[in-house]
C-alpha cells in the first residue's frame, strides 16, 4: 500500500513539473502549443484552456485584460467550429514542424509561429503567439485550424 502511495505521489509531482516547465527557447514554444492541443481544446471549459495561455494579470500589463480573455475564447470557439468539419482526434495528432518569426516591440520579444502537425494523412497548421516576460516566453494565443494542401 506505501508503494502505491509513493509511486502515486511521484506521478503527481511529475505531472504537475512538467505542466509548469519555463519555455526559454522558441521552438519549446510549438512543443506546447502541440501539448495543448494533443488534450484536446476543444473540449476544454474556458478557465481550464485561458490557465494555459498569458494569465489575465499579466494581460493587464499588456492592454486590456477583458479584451484578451474574449480574444482568446472566440480563437478557441473558431477551433471547435473547424473541428466540427474536420473531425481531428486530438489524442492522435503528431508533431511535425514549428516555424516562427522574432520580433522586437516596445513590451519585448514576441514570436509569431506556425505549428504544423498531422492527423491520419492529412497535414495542418495553427498559428500560435507568444511574448517574452521576464524570464520565459508565454504563449498568448492559438489561432485557428488550417488545413494545409498535401
Amino acid at each position: 500500500m506505501k508503494k502505491r502511495q509513493i509511486l502515486f505521489l511521484t506521478a503527481i509531482i511529475v505531472f504537475i513539473t512538467s505542466c509548469t516547465k519555463k519555455i526559454t527557447e522558441p521552438n519549446q514554444i510549438g512543443e506546447q502549443a502541440f501539448e495543448i492541443l494533443k488534450k484536446d481544446i476543444t473540449k476544454m471549459d474556458k478557465d481550464t484552456y485561458s490557465n494555459y495561455l498569458l494569465s489575465i494579470n499579466e494581460a493587464k500589463n499588456l492592454g486590456n485584460s477583458e479584451e484578451y480573455l474574449k480574444e482568446i475564447l472566440d480563437n478557441q470557439n473558431e477551433i471547435i467550429v473547424k473541428n466540427n468539419e474536420e473531425k481531428i482526434e486530438w489524442n492522435k495528432i503528431e508533431y511535425l514542424d514549428f516555424k516562427y518569426k522574432t520580433k522586437s516591440k516596445g513590451v519585448g520579444e514576441t514570436i509569431r509561429g506556425v505549428l504544423a502537425y498531422k492527423f491520419e494523412t492529412k497535414v495542418y497548421e495553427t498559428k500560435v503567439f507568444a511574448v517574452w516576460i521576464d524570464d520565459e516566453y508565454r504563449i498568448v494565443n492559438i489561432v485557428g485550424i488550417y488545413p494545409k494542401n498535401n
